[in-house]
């Protein structure tokens, strides 16, 4: 029987500061800044900034690379126009 090595998967993971990988903490910050402008109160801005982390934590938790796949397949699959018409993806004009 093969044992597996926490070794490899160790070192294929971004590195993560809090759980959250570093790429991902510029998003929370603009998230946590424009939360602040807006708000313009501290209470408010930690409201919606903590469950954006929680948020972000538990997805980085089941994969770490999850938001650059969803940016990837945004990026190659960008949805239609027209899709609410036909209820899905659709190239035909009407």
């Amino acid at each position: 029987m093969q044992n597996a090595s926490p070794l490899y998967q160790a070192m294929t993971r971004p590195p993560a500061w809090g759980g959250v990988p570093v790429t991902h903490w510029l998003g929370l910050g603009v998230v946590g800044v424009m939360a602040l402008q807006l708000s313009k109160s501290i209470v408010i801005g930690l409201l919606i900034t903590m469950p954006a982390y929680a948020l972000i934590r538990f997805a980085a938790r089941h994969d770490p690379y999850f938001f650059e796949c969803w940016a990837m397949r945004l990026r190659r699959t960008p949805p239609q126009r027209n899709a609410i018409h036909h209820g899905g993806s659709s190239h035909a004009p009407w």
